[in-house]
Formats: C-alpha cells, structure tokens, sequence
C-alpha cells in the first residue's frame, strides 16, 4: 500500500443496550466495520456503566497466574483444532518466521 494511502470509512459503533436487545440486528453494524470499505474497527459504547473497566482490570491481574499453571493444565486450554484461536496459545503462532514464545494468549 502507498504511504499516502488515506483509509476513508467509518468507525462503527453500537451500544451495549443495543447488543442485549434481542430484537437488534446486528450483522448491518458488522458488515460496516469488517466488510468492503470498512476500518475493521467495531466499537461499543456504554461498556462504562456497566463496570466492564474494573471486570477487566480484575481479569488482566490472572493472567500471570494462568501462564504459571503446570505444563498439563496449559496443554488443556490448549486448542489445536482452531489454529490455536482459542483457548491458551503459546509457542504456536509465528513472527517473522519463527514461532513466539515472547508471549502467552488466552482467545475466547
């Protein structure tokens, strides 16, 4: 891509209200951010009020507690079927050629 290239398109944003309303269809607001055109960007707002900032304040401080578990409760958090895009991940993906073992990741 150019340098000069400038990305035009929209960041998307729904809100938490609209994400828990049965009724709200969302494949619109997706399609937006992630298909043709789109930033890849999606955003939800609102996640404020409901006490998401400390919810993952509280998640990111167990993660150095899950990278410590033994070998074999690691391997079974492990999934192989997806390519390792979900579940923990470590030593599988690669970067400039090599697999990193720099870091841990933990999908769901």
């Amino acid at each position: 891509m150019d340098d000069k290239a400038v990305w035009e398109g929209e960041v998307v944003r729904v809100s938490l209200a609209q994400l828990q309303d049965e009724a709200y269809d969302l494949t619109s607001a997706i399609a937006r951010a992630f298909g043709r055109g789109g930033l890849g960007v999606l955003v939800v707002d609102g996640l404020g009020e409901a006490g998401f900032a400390a919810k993952r304040a509280r998640l990111l401080a167990q993660g150095s507690a899950l990278a410590a578990l033994p070998p074999e409760a690691l391997e079974r958090a492990t999934h192989a079927a997806s390519s390792y895009s979900f579940g923990w991940s470590h030593g599988k993906e690669r970067v400039d050629g090599r697999l990193d073992f720099a870091k841990g990741s933990f999908y769901n």
